[in-house]
């Protein structure tokens, strides 16, 4: 950051900081074994979470934190799926996860396709055609059925965020800090009203950064990181957690809640 905005964000802002660079030790000298898909999974999603978490810290450094809330989504939707899938020992809901992005490609192959038959789609058909994509159409649908075939439709349904959020006991973050994210992300007109102040009837934009706004992206952040980096030492049986412990009890002392 040019300047620290106030003492609070400063104060989280550093946090982050070190909890990053904490973590990025921890993945980078250390093997772990996958005892299931669940936990392929696990490293995946803490990986792109923190990456995700540094697309954080440095939007924030360059003075931008207010796009900051659009990676924040992501992240929280990250934990959520973790969440939802590691209370389900049967490996189904992991399971479903990956099929639902088969079903989730068959859908928009069928739109691109449908575009190119009708000449819709002039850019597109500069670099592919319609045979191609529906040669790949054919071999994901062959992967789903495979997938169908082997441990039944009905048990690979992959519910709505917040049906997955309730299941995995995160329906207060889905309704608080998700739902206030996805403001941003579609640009509703509450989230747009960020960007301007009406000054004696006339309209300006705002060159400054919201203190209160960039403090909860950061505390939230935080919060989401924390319960990531706890998930991963629970779940893989670290045992080597001070420092784990210690920003449990930094990051309480920020934000007044143990992350959990």
């Amino acid at each position: 950051m040019e300047k620290p905005i106030n003492e609070q964000v400063t104060s989280t802002f550093q946090f982050l900081k070190e909890l990053h660079t904490f973590f990025s030790g921890v993945i980078s000298n250390k093997k772990f074994h996958a005892k299931d898909l669940r936990f392929l999974m696990l490293m995946s999603i803490s990986i792109a979470t923190h990456k995700l978490v540094y697309g954080v810290i440095t939007l924030v450094e360059e003075n931008s934190p207010d796009e900051a809330d659009i990676l924040l989504r992501t992240i929280v939707e990250g934990f959520i799926n973790l969440k939802y899938i590691f209370e389900d020992e049967s490996l189904m809901r992991v399971r479903a996860f990956v099929v639902n992005d088969h079903k989730d490609r068959i859908k928009t192959l069928n739109k691109l396709i449908r575009l190119l038959k009708d000449k819709k789609a002039p850019g597109m058909a500069t670099v592919t055609n319609v045979d191609r994509y529906e040669q790949l159409k054919v071999q994901i649908e062959a992967e789903l059925n495979e997938f169908e075939t082997q441990f039944g439709k009905d048990s690979l349904l992959w519910p709505s965020l917040a049906e997955r959020a309730r299941l995995a006991n995160c329906s207060e973050m889905y309704a608080t800090t998700y739902w206030l994210l996805c403001l941003d992300a579609h640009m509703s007109s509450r989230s747009l009203d960020k960007y301007l102040s009406d000054q004696s009837g006339q309209l300006t934009f705002k060159s400054k950064p919201d203190e209160v706004r960039v403090n909860l992206c950061l505390q939230s952040t935080a919060i989401c990181y924390m319960a990531l980096v706890n998930e991963f030492f629970e779940r893989f049986a670290i045992s080597e957690n001070e420092e784990v412990k210690q920003f449990d009890e930094r990051l309480s002392i920020l934000t007044g809640q143990i992350a959990k």
